[in-house]
């Protein structure tokens, strides 16, 4: 019930980015304070064969 309350919340307030739970949390935190190394994880996820 949190993460569908954090939603509505961060449109009210105004945020670009809404961060819902505790995982989005550590994932917009690693994006703001890395976000080409974010990219670079991304894009091995995207490009690695399973």
């Amino acid at each position: 019930m949190a993460v569908a309350n954090a939603i509505p919340d961060g449109v009210e307030a105004g945020e670009e980015d809404i961060f819902p739970d505790p995982f989005a949390v550590a994932f917009g935190e690693q994006l703001r304070s890395s976000p080409k190394g974010v990219e670079k994880q991304m894009a091995a996820l995207v490009t690695s064969p399973a």
